[in-house]
């Protein structure tokens, strides 16, 4: 589905919440710093530390926060897919609710739909 979207590789903060807890009750991080590799209207993809993977797994509700030129996004969405990535870390995709706020002012960001 993300592939119905356009997809840009920008310069942008990003931080990511868990809203999840392990087996010890103990909730996920918070502010977890991502690097963005590419982001659509619907999804991003980007890189955790490794120290994070534990985390990031299928179905995890998130919340992101995106700055973007100075324009801030918050964003819910839920972990789609986390796998290793080379000696970089953790590559994650995070599809994000729809309807997603601030739609148009995200198209801004990354172009206009196809």
């Amino acid at each position: 589905e993300r592939r119905l979207y356009v997809r840009s590789a920008l310069e942008a903060a990003v931080e990511i919440d868990l809203e999840v807890v392990d087996e010890h009750d103990q909730p996920g991080p918070v502010g977890v710093s991502a690097e963005l590799i590419d982001l659509s209207e619907v999804a991003l993809r980007g890189l955790v530390h490794p120290e994070h993977r534990d985390w990031f797994v299928p179905q995890v509700p998130v919340t992101v926060r995106l700055a973007l030129c100075g324009d801030r996004f918050e964003l819910t969405g839920h972990v789609l897919l986390a796998k290793p990535a080379a000696d970089r870390g953790q590559e994650v995709v995070i599809l994000f609710d729809r309807p997603v706020p601030r739609v148009e002012d995200l198209r801004r960001h990354i172009g206009p739909p196809p």
